[in-house]
C-alpha cells in the first residue's frame, strides 16, 4: 500500500520504488488493519471499489466486539470510523467519554 501510494503522488518523478518482500514472512489475509478510511485510500490510487471488492471478496467491517472484555459476560464494541450523533459542535464519542 505504500509503494502504491508513493507511486501515484510521484508518478511524474525519476522516482524508481522497489518493493522488497521476506519469503520468511507468510500472507496475511485477515484485513484487521483495514479501516473505513481504504474508501478515500482506493479512491485517491483509482481503484474502483465495486471491483475492488469482488477481486478481493472482501467485506466491511464496521467494528469489532471484545467479547469478556473487562470480565465474564461483559463486551466492548469498538466501531472503526465516526459514530453516533453529535451534539452542537461536540462529537457523539466525546460525549459518551465523558458520562462513562
Amino acid at each position: 500500500m505504500a509503494a502504491a501510494a508513493i507511486g501515484k503522488v510521484f508518478k511524474n518523478s525519476a522516482m524508481k520504488i522497489t518493493v522488497v518482500e521476506s519469503s520468511a514472512i507468510g500472507t496475511v489475509g485477515v484485513g484487521e488493519a483495514t479501516i473505513p478510511e481504504i474508501i478515500n485510500f482506493n479512491r485517491i490510487l483509482g481503484i474502483d471499489e465495486r471491483e475492488f471488492l469482488k477481486f478481493t471478496k472482501g467485506t466491511f467491517k464496521l467494528g469489532i466486539e471484545f467479547v469478556d472484555w473487562m470480565g465474564s459476560g461483559s463486551s466492548y464494541f469498538h466501531p472503526f470510523g465516526r459514530y453516533g450523533t453529535a451534539i452542537g459542535s461536540a462529537p457523539f464519542f466525546s460525549l459518551l467519554a465523558k458520562a462513562e
